[in-house]
C-alpha cells in the first residue's frame, strides 16, 4: 500500500471548501469531507487509479472527482502519494498554485 500524504495547500483548500458550504448546509459539507477524505483509501491501495489530468498528460499528475471537486495528486511510485489539492472541476487548472 502506498503512503498517502496531503499537502498543506489540499488542506488548506479543504478549509475553504468546507468554510463555502458550512454557512449553507453543514450536512452536505461533513458528507462531502467524508467522500472526499475517503479518496486517500482509495489511493493507497491504488494510486494509478485516478484519471490522468488532461491539463497536464503526465501519467503520473493524475486526479479523483467528488461531487464537482478536482482532488488532484502525484504518484511518484506505488509507495508515495501526494495529494496536491482540492479545487472545483469549474476552476481552471492554471489557478493551481501548488
Amino acid at each position: 500500500m502506498a503512503q498517502v500524504t496531503w499537502t498543506l495547500q489540499s488542506l488548506d483548500d479543504l478549509t475553504s471548501i468546507a468554510a463555502y458550504h458550512e454557512t449553507s448546509s453543514p450536512n452536505y459539507t461533513a458528507m462531502l469531507l467524508e467522500e472526499i477524505f475517503a479518496v486517500e483509501k482509495q489511493l493507497a491501495a491504488f494510486p494509478a487509479s485516478g484519471r490522468i489530468v488532461p491539463e497536464a498528460n503526465v501519467s503520473t499528475f493524475r486526479e479523483v472527482m467528488v461531487r464537482g471537486y478536482r482532488i488532484i495528486y502525484a504518484h511518484i511510485d506505488y509507495e508515495h502519494v501526494h495529494i496536491l489539492a482540492v479545487r472545483s472541476s469549474r476552476m481552471p487548472l492554471d489557478k493551481l498554485s501548488t
